[in-house]
């Protein structure tokens, strides 16, 4: 069974938290969440509101050097530079021409090059 696990890229501040905790939090009873969508984040509970944050979901893969593959990679994979994506249900890769879905790395020919979000040409040499 693969391991639920995300990463958050910032659109404000346009950085990847690798590390992160969503926090409920309760004062006196109150839920402190507002109506707005906005939610407390990180042990110093800073207000952010949802849309700010995309939130990446792991893919219960690694590369060949052991790295973590979440969705916005950028991957090498058959000769050619690919973007990770969540789609119909299963993760996938695409090079804009094709779609294939990536199921294992056994036999170790997947390297994670960067991501889409904090290096966006990555995608526009893979297309």
């Amino acid at each position: 069974m693969r391991q639920i696990k995300f990463r958050v890229w910032d659109k404000l501040k346009k950085r990847m938290l690798d590390s992160f905790g969503l926090w409920e939090l309760h004062d006196d009873g109150q839920n402190l969440e507002h109506g707005n969508g906005s939610i407390f984040v990180n042990r110093r509970y800073n207000l952010f509101k949802k849309k700010d944050f995309l939130f990446l979901q792991f893919t219960g893969l690694k590369d060949k050097n052991g790295k973590k593959i979440y969705e916005g990679d950028v991957i090498k994979c058959l000769n050619k530079s690919m973007e990770i994506k969540f789609m119909n249900a299963q993760f996938i890769a695409t090079d804009g021409k094709g779609i294939y879905t990536i199921w294992t790395n056994d036999d170790g020919d997947i390297e994670v090059l960067g991501n889409i979000y904090e290096n966006p040409l990555l995608v526009k040499k893979s297309k």
